[in-house]
């Protein structure tokens, strides 16, 4: 779990420095191949979604979205993400 929990951060700050922010991690959005690599999959996703469409997308998404997701008008940023690592991974 450990090594998956290191790739799932990485993959998401790497992202991040590509200028993505996915704000919709869920497990089913964790993909892991048969040598053991990580794979992201969802940031396809436009940037012009509301945040409630974002939230609402998957009920089970909902309870892995970080709260300023939900609570700010804000872009959301890689803590969103990373928060949501944390639910997953927890």
């Amino acid at each position: 779990i450990a090594s998956f929990c290191h790739q799932a951060v990485a993959g998401v700050l790497a992202a991040e420095r590509s200028g993505f922010v996915h704000a919709n991690l869920r497990p089913s959005r964790l993909l892991v191949g048969a040598r053991g690599m990580l794979r992201i999959i969802g940031y396809a996703e436009p940037d012009w979604l509301s945040k409630i469409h974002r939230c609402e997308k998957g009920r089970a998404g909902k309870d892995f979205v970080a709260p300023e997701i939900v609570s700010s008008l804000e872009s959301p940023d890689a803590r969103a993400d990373i928060y949501s690592l944390g639910i997953i991974f927890q």
